[in-house]
């Protein structure tokens, strides 16, 4: 707010105190995203280890999950016809190119 006032100076006291904020800011960024990640890889893993499924679970859903619930292919909401999409899909992806 203070460099707008001054009219966003390029040089000086202001534009100098300005860099030393961006500078301070943008590292406390990258380490809270970090530490975040650490927290529930770390709670994760915990749950891995002590083979607590539920628990597993419940901390993947509430950290990674998202509410997006697919219920159509190719604009079909069909049972068999996404099942046979599906199954033509992976049957040309994961086909044996040796043979």
């Amino acid at each position: 707010m203070l460099c707008k006032a001054a009219g966003c100076p390029r040089s000086g006291p202001i534009f100098a105190q300005r860099q030393s904020c961006k500078l301070r800011y943008h590292p406390c960024i990258r380490d809270h995203q970090r530490a975040t990640d650490e927290i529930y890889t770390t709670d994760l893993h915990e749950a891995l280890l002590q083979k607590d499924g539920p628990n597993f679970w419940k901390i993947w859903r509430s950290k990674l999950n998202t509410n997006t619930k697919c219920d159509q292919v190719d604009e079909c909401a069909d049972c068999s016809f996404v099942t046979r999409s599906f199954m033509k899909h992976f049957s040309t992806v994961c086909a044996d190119t040796n043979v």
